[in-house]
């Protein structure tokens, strides 16, 4: 209800993007004349390319746009297929070279120039790996057609295999992937790392327009196997402001972003968060917040035992208890269940 709040207020002056995992903002994006994206492969669904190119602004790397490709579908294709070894990534990147110069895109490439057609799409990947196979027996290239053929030309290959036929032409746009929860957990998380990548794309376009992108239920991409992911949340949320824009991380469990494996990069984003709202939680969840954010006996207490709606408000040392009172046309964009219910929170 708190982030809601935000995105009602927020709204005549920032454009906002949300990653929507439980389809919890399709209601109140309708009420805001907003745009809902289905992105699971559904028949009236919206596709993302993973292999267009996105036009990231990087400028401290100085890295051109198709390197900064590379690493992204590295991440991409270890996230669906965490048993590919260092042997066969290099393989896959040795043919994504080919694949773009198929395409006549290089380093040199002006990508803002490019139509959304002028990339290749995942069925091109397989058939000229299919091509390759045919001309030369290859092991690896065996076990890469059979491990990525459910995503290009299979079952699977409705969420990804096409030119990216989304526009992003309102102010709220809300990415649902809530029917997605009947797939397997890798192919969540790609797809969210897909979307997170795209949506950073748009954000950073404009540094004249406010912008903010709200990834809920951000702990479904965290992979203490894949680093690479969480870094990338770290990366979006520390260039976020020189483009006069902000994150939103939401999660029900900080536990997640605390492994060892991945600590270097969850608990730097969480504790550098400028603003921090903790709700109600207990048990082994409530003991990590305590611990990572230092928070004294008492605070912890306000969090054990916060009603709906209320929370402890943290921004820098500063810590001060919050109690969400919306008002009445609020709470009936957010749910249709308050026209009804009048005693509100």
């Amino acid at each position: 209800m708190a982030v809601k709040h935000m995105i009602i207020n927020e709204l005549p002056t920032t454009k906002q993007l949300i990653i929507d995992p439980e389809n919890e903002y399709a209601y109140l994006c309708k009420n805001l004349k907003g745009k809902t994206i289905a992105c699971d492969g559904t028949e009236d669904g919206g596709i993302l390319n993973p292999l267009q190119v996105r036009n990231n602004r990087d400028d401290e790397t100085g890295k051109n746009a198709l390197s900064l490709h590379f690493q992204f579908l590295q991440t991409f294709f270890q996230i669906l297929y965490p048993s590919l070894t260092e042997i066969e990534l290099s393989k896959l990147d040795l043919i994504f070279e080919e694949l773009y110069k198929k395409f006549n895109i290089d380093k040199e490439t002006d990508i803002s120039k490019l139509r959304n057609t002028d990339f290749p799409i995942l069925e091109d990947l397989y058939f000229l790996m299919e091509k390759k196979n045919k001309k030369n027996q290859d092991e690896i290239l065996e076990k890469l057609l059979a491990l990525l053929r459910p995503i290009c030309i299979g079952q699977a290959s409705n969420i990804w295999n096409g030119y990216t036929n989304i526009e992003i032409n309102t102010k709220l746009t809300v990415f649902n992937t809530s029917t997605m929860q009947k797939f397997q957990i890798q192919y969540k998380r790609a797809q969210y790392y897909n979307i997170l990548s795209y949506a950073w794309d748009i954000l950073s376009k404009d540094s004249k327009e406010r912008t903010m992108l709200i990834a809920d239920e951000c702990h479904i991409l965290v992979d203490p196997n894949i680093p690479q992911t969480l870094e990338y949340v770290r990366y979006i949320s520390k260039m976020a402001r020189k483009h006069n824009s902000s994150i939103c991380v939401i999660t029900q469990s900080i536990e997640d972003f605390l492994n060892e494996k991945i600590r270097l990069y969850g608990q730097s984003l969480l504790t550098n968060s400028t603003y921090k709202m903790f709700f109600k939680s207990d048990g082994k969840d409530l003991k990590d917040i305590v611990n990572t954010f230092k928070l004294t006996e008492q605070e912890e207490k306000k969090i054990l035992n916060a009603n709906v709606g209320e929370c402890v408000f943290m921004s820098g040392t500063r810590k001060i208890y919050v109690r969400f009172k919306l008002f009445e046309n609020e709470l009936e964009m957010i749910d249709s269940k308050f026209k009804k219910d009048k005693n509100y929170v």
